[in-house]
């Protein structure tokens, strides 16, 4: 487990979006892959199949 090794750093990727929208806003399905690229000599790799829903609408700034 990477959360007993102090100095472990593993980079990753986040999406975000505002849970507020002005107007509807409808789910867009993303269709989701992820599969080893560089796999060493006996290794069996892995892979992952996932279907995401995501929506993100008009967010306005108020004037200051």
């Amino acid at each position: 487990m990477l959360a007993r090794l102090t100095d472990a750093d593993v980079p990753s990727a986040v999406q975000t979006a505002p849970a507020l929208t002005t107007h509807k806003s409808d789910l867009q399905p993303d269709f989701v892959t992820a599969v080893d690229d560089w796999l060493g000599t006996g290794d069996r790799g892995s892979a992952f199949m996932d279907t995401s829903f995501l929506t993100s609408g008009a967010s306005y700034r108020s004037p200051r």
